[in-house]
């Protein structure tokens, strides 16, 4: 099992940061892997069983089902990718300066990803630190603050 997690804290209240990041159709303006995102299997319906298409870097072709559904303090994701069983959950706590944000993930390998798993997590690290930083730079300079 691969896990990683980061985290950061965002001047906007958790309902703000909750309603931007579970919204498939701003994916794109945040998620660094992200190359494409539809909501062909339940359009206009965000919650839990709601699913979407997209595609990504590293996992290609993927459909996603949301699984956990607590507006406004977390959800997660999962899919079945080409490297695995994905699954990753966003959790939101309100604190005095904003929003701490944290993702978390955790990959169960399958083939050659068993063997890079090392490299691999550092690589959802990193991710999502870049992601965590357009979050922070959308949600409080793009939107205002």
């Amino acid at each position: 099992m691969i896990t990683a997690a980061q985290d950061v804290t965002i001047a906007r209240s958790q309902p703000e940061v909750f309603d931007y990041v579970v919204d498939t159709n701003n994916l794109l303006d945040w998620n660094s892997a992200a190359l494409s995102c539809e909501n062909t299997v339940t359009p206009d319906q965000i919650g839990r069983g709601s699913r979407f298409h997209g595609s990504f870097k590293g996992y290609g072709d993927v459909d996603v089902e949301i699984t956990e559904f607590e507006r406004p303090n977390r959800f997660t994701m999962v899919s079945a990718t080409k490297a695995g069983r994905f699954s990753h959950t966003i959790s939101l706590t309100q604190t005095p300066g904003g929003t701490r944000l944290e993702q978390g993930a955790s990959l169960e390998p399958k083939g050659l990803s068993r063997l890079m798993a090392p490299i691999v997590g550092s690589m959802i690290r990193r991710q999502f630190r870049r992601d965590n930083a357009k979050l922070k730079q959308v949600l409080e300079t793009a939107l205002g603050s």
